[in-house]
């Protein structure tokens, strides 16, 4: 198994590309927008514990459709 987390900034990015103009682009992915435009569902939440056993494992693995999992570690 090999496991990654990727991802990016948002911030750094239009400042790169146009003196000036990261404020305006930051602003419009604003804390608003979270439930909104970037608002994501998951299948089931469930607990560190439980995704590290091997029938959760084969489920996650199966690539489905909307069958995103949230892993809460707090659970």
């Amino acid at each position: 198994m090999a496991w990654g987390v990727g991802g990016w900034l948002l911030f750094p990015v239009p400042a790169a590309h146009r003196p000036g103009g990261g404020h305006r682009r930051c602003a419009s992915a604003s804390a608003a927008q979270l439930r909104t435009t970037f608002a994501s569902g998951y299948a089931k939440e469930i607990s560190l514990a439980a995704a590290l056993q091997p029938d959760m494992i084969k489920d996650m693995a199966s690539g489905a459709t909307r069958t995103k999992y949230l892993i809460c570690p707090q659970r």
